[in-house]
């Protein structure tokens, strides 16, 4: 099984529809890459890139202002397999 969502928030209704269509062209990425047999860090590396190449999401390019105007941004990955994670936080 893999999951995939687009992000928090309120999504205006005229997003709505492609939205939806992005995140299930993202699962199918992955999902299509665990039924060949790749690792699930593979299949979330390839949904997470087709959310990356996709103008309605953040992904890759998710940064947000803080109060005082700065741009930052956050990111992690994990695998749970081997109990390993990386992340980065408030990255300018």
């Amino acid at each position: 099984m893999i999951v995939v969502h687009g992000g928090a928030g309120k999504i205006a209704p005229d997003r709505q529809d492609r939205v939806r269509a992005g995140t299930r062209a993202a699962a199918a990425a992955g999902r299509a890459l665990l039924e060949r047999g790749a690792s699930a860090l593979d299949a979330v590396v390839a949904a997470v890139r087709v959310l990356e190449n996709d103008p309605e999401f953040g992904a890759g390019l998710g940064a947000a202002l803080t109060r005082e105007g700065n741009v930052e941004t956050c990111a992690s990955v994990m695998d749970g397999t081997r109990r390993r994670a990386g992340a980065v936080a408030a990255v300018p």
